[in-house]
């Protein structure tokens, strides 16, 4: 079933029996358009097999979503009761900034280490281990606090929580093709981001409410809790096969990211550091505002809530922003956003007043980090942008620690009302100050943009890619090559390692399994994802009928576009997320196929 058009009657297929990731497995085979109209004539399964139940991948989505979204909010959240803590023992900034730095600095160095964790161990046991390392590491906070010991002690522990907390979204990552199958990606992939926007707001609100009703300890010890059952939540997930990994020596990322440095990449990554930068200082100054705001535990998770809530109430208009091919304005108007109401604020001495003005400064933090991201994404495609991200993590944690340790000396060199004038000044006019570059760099990427387009106009159709963003478009149109492929050629065949992603612009082909015909495919259809994602051999044979004309997309473009997380208003927690699952794959030859045979293997 391609293109969620069903133009065959095949004969039944049975599905494996046995563990449940085996049967979502299985599912997700029979969904798949290699095997195309297979899944069109299997019965309907229900977990369990009793009537009524959903199906086992319904299940497994429910608990993927049920998992992320509980480590969410309690890793949002003990922060906010860390810092309260933290405060309320020393009424010092400067300790408050250790916390913040303390949340962060290790995600730089353990960032990197987690796809490589990854090639060795099973996501889902990652993604349980993360939870559980987390879950014990917040009730030994929640411990430590009860018992009055040093805020010193907190704080080293805040830093162990970040570094097992690095796995969680790379983990993820690596699951969610499996848990959502082929043709429901992108779908599943819009809602999990949907439930993550809605956790930046809940994590703090969820912090600072709880904090008028408890006591930081006890928040913490409930929050253990929160992450524990996360834990057991995950361990019941399927885990996806071992992905085939292409022979040969994989190309240096390095190099490449030095060749495109030279397109301005470099400003780009900088206004991703500023933003990271001023969130550091966000992290201090919060703490100070709630407190002469009168607000009391409750009211720096209020605040933080309330910069959450401006990021999610302007995603719907930064979604459609980022389709706009000239950026430049942009983003000199989202770092006015961001940070000139912070010059309201400290002369602001309601509380209401001040929570919409946060807001305000969610909607700019929120914009400057998805354009920025959009801009780097299109200068890097369709090479490069992997190492480019990791590094993208480094970059933006270090900000966001430099920005909490600066924070205390702005405030002892400048007084409260000097350094949040100094904040809310500043960058702006460094951004401003860049505005003819970017206005460069908007000329050389519409250029681009505008040959892109026709190949974008072929891929928004595709029901595989619906709901898919226009930043994961571009960078699949980026590395799409157009094969012309005569008739009777083998495009793909059962048993091969999956390699490309393919789009049938015209022409017919056949879809055979064990030498049977399943399925034909026609204009608008498409096939082969299913064994990118799911790391199998090819499941069918796809044979042309007559002349075609072929989309062919890499398999390394293809999964690192669907491994792409949404970044995070302010937070930047889901940055070291977004390629995670990217695997390295060579170039196919450009030279055509030969009538009869099956074309040359990616890699093999």
């Amino acid at each position: 079933m391609t293109g969620g058009e069903d133009r065959s009657a095949p004969r039944p297929v049975r599905s494996r029996c046995g563990t449940t990731a085996e049967r979502v497995h299985s599912a997700v085979i029979l969904r798949s358009p290699d095997t195309a109209g297979v899944a069109a004539s299997v019965p309907n399964v229900s977990a369990g097999g009793g009537a009524g139940r959903l199906p086992p991948e319904h299940v497994d989505r429910l608990r993927f979503g049920l998992a992320l979204a509980l480590a969410a909010i309690a890793n949002r959240a003990y922060s906010v009761a860390l810092v309260v803590y933290v405060y309320n023992t020393t009424h010092s900034t400067t300790w408050v900034a250790a916390a913040a730095a303390a949340r962060y600095l290790p995600g730089i160095v353990t960032g990197a280490f987690a796809p490589r964790l990854l090639d060795r161990f099973p996501p889902r046991s990652v993604l349980v281990g993360a939870n559980a390392c987390c879950g014990v590491t917040i009730a030994a906070m929640a411990t430590a606090v009860h018992l009055d010991a040093s805020p010193a002690v907190a704080i080293v522990l805040a830093a162990v929580v970040r570094a097992a907390a690095s796995g969680q979204p790379t983990a993820a990552a690596r699951l969610l093709p499996v848990v959502a199958g082929g043709r429901d990606l992108s779908v599943v992939a819009a809602r999990q981001a949907t439930t993550d926007k809605v956790m930046l707001l809940a994590g703090p609100a969820i912090g600072g409410v709880l904090l008028l009703a408890v006591s930081p300890a006890t928040e913490l010890f409930g929050l253990a809790v929160i992450v524990g059952i996360a834990a057991v939540v995950s361990a019941q997930l399927p885990s996806p096969a071992p992905v085939c990994h292409p022979s040969g020596v994989p190309k240096s990322h390095a190099r490449t990211v030095r060749a495109h440095a030279t397109a301005g990449i470099g400003i780009f990554i900088g206004f991703t550091a500023l933003a990271g930068f001023v969130y550091g200082t966000d992290t201090v100054l919060l703490a100070l505002l709630a407190n002469r705001l009168h607000l009391h535990n409750a009211g720096y998770g209020e605040l933080f809530a309330g910069l959450g809530a401006g990021g999610i109430l302007a995603a719907p208009a930064v979604n459609r922003l980022v389709r706009r091919s000239r950026l430049a304005g942009w983003i000199v108007l989202a770092a006015v956003f961001y940070c000139v109401p912070s010059v309201l604020v400290v002369h602001t001495h309601n509380a209401p007043i001040v929570l919409v003005l946060e807001a305000l400064r969610g909607t700019g933090a929120l914009a400057l980090d998805v354009v920025a991201l959009t801009e780097l994404q299109r200068i890097v495609l369709p090479q490069g942008l992997p190492v480019l991200t990791a590094r993208l993590t480094s970059v933006s944690f270090g900000a966001v620690a430099l920005g909490a340790l600066t924070t205390p000396l702005l405030l002892n060199g400048l007084g409260t009302v000097g350094a949040f004038t100094a904040l809310g000044v500043v960058p702006p006019i460094a951004v401003i100050a860049c505005y003819p570059a970017l206005r460069r760099a908007d000329r050389r990427m519409s250029d681009r943009l505008d040959e892109l387009g026709p190949r974008i106009a072929v891929l928004e159709p595709l029901g595989l890619l619906q709901a898919s963003s226009r930043p994961v478009l571009e960078r699949l149109a980026a590395d799409m090559t157009e094969r012309d492929v005569p008739a009777g050629v083998t495009v793909i065949a059962e048993g091969d390692r999956a390699d490309a992603f393919y789009v049938v612009r015209s022409g017919d082909l056949d879809v055979l399994l064990a030498g049977r015909s399943i399925n034909e495919l026609h204009p608008g259809d498409w096939f082969g994802e299913i064994g990118l994602l799911e790391g199998l051999r090819r499941t069918a044979t796809v044979r042309t009928r007559g002349p075609c004309e072929l989309y062919r997309i890499g398999g390394g473009a293809f999964l690192e576009a669907f491994a792409q997380l949404p970044p995070s208003p302010t937070l930047l927690d889901s940055v070291a997320a977004r390629l995670a699952a990217n695997q390295d794959w060579d170039d196919p030859s450009d030279a055509p196929p030969t009538p009869g045979r099956p074309a040359p293997r990616v890699g093999g």
